[in-house]
């Protein structure tokens, strides 16, 4: 990972590795708790995701292991956003929980 000031730079070191060998894809979200991060990604060979938690983007980075957390079957390559409970209520009346 580096940091920077903008989307677009300039950026700092970069970071040690913040996954394991055979991640990609990976997602940055802020924790709904607002106790830290999360940290998505996919892994092969298994075709799941790994989900890695840190207080701090500078880490120290902990694996969350894969009883703790769950996320739709097939998803691959997503992204993430911030619902408010109403704008999730109102997607769901119109498309269901699939």
């Amino acid at each position: 990972m580096a940091m920077g000031k903008s989307l677009t730079g300039p950026f700092g070191e970069l970071s040690r590795a913040l996954s394991a060998n055979f991640r990609e894809a990976p997602m940055l979200i802020a924790r709904p708790d607002g106790q830290g991060w999360y940290l998505y990604s996919e892994q092969y060979p298994g075709m799941s995701y790994s989900l890695a938690t840190a207080t701090s983007l500078h880490g120290p980075w902990h694996e969350v292991y894969w009883q703790d957390y769950a996320t739709p079957p097939k998803a691959r390559h997503g992204g993430m956003i911030e619902l408010r409970k109403t704008e999730w209520e109102a997607l769901v009346n119109e498309f269901g929980n699939r």
